[in-house]
């Protein structure tokens, strides 16, 4: 499945797919990938996360891919879209589907965050 991602004020679309290996660059440092998330209770997601490359990896923004949306972490419809309390959900942790150009601090060496 195809998901459309609006990225600038000249309302570019970047398109991710669920299960990609995608890298787009955002600019001032931050890029997008696709990732795979497990949320505190175990359930899967694929997800795309935006990503500080010039501050070694800090994660900068979350989005969870579902069939009938996209579920952003930070708005305030997150909670509602994935069915899921507070403590369901975090901490949750990610692993990245693509490298980034940077270490990574935030993840050990099988690639899912600390």
């Amino acid at each position: 499945m195809d998901y459309v991602f609006v990225v600038n004020e000249k309302l570019k679309k970047v398109v991710f797919k669920e299960n990609g290996r995608k890298r787009y660059k955002l600019g001032d440092g931050i890029v997008m990938v696709n990732a795979d998330v497990i949320l505190a209770d175990g359930t899967h997601f694929f997800a795309v996360l935006e990503i500080d490359e010039e501050s070694s990896g800090e994660l900068c923004g979350t989005h969870l891919l579902l069939p009938q949306a996209i579920a952003s972490q930070g708005e305030e419809d997150f909670l509602s879209l994935l069915g899921k309390t507070t403590d369901q959900i975090f901490p949750y942790k990610y692993k990245l589907r693509t490298s980034l150009h940077c270490v990574n601090i935030h993840t050990g060496e099988d690639g899912w965050s600390r």
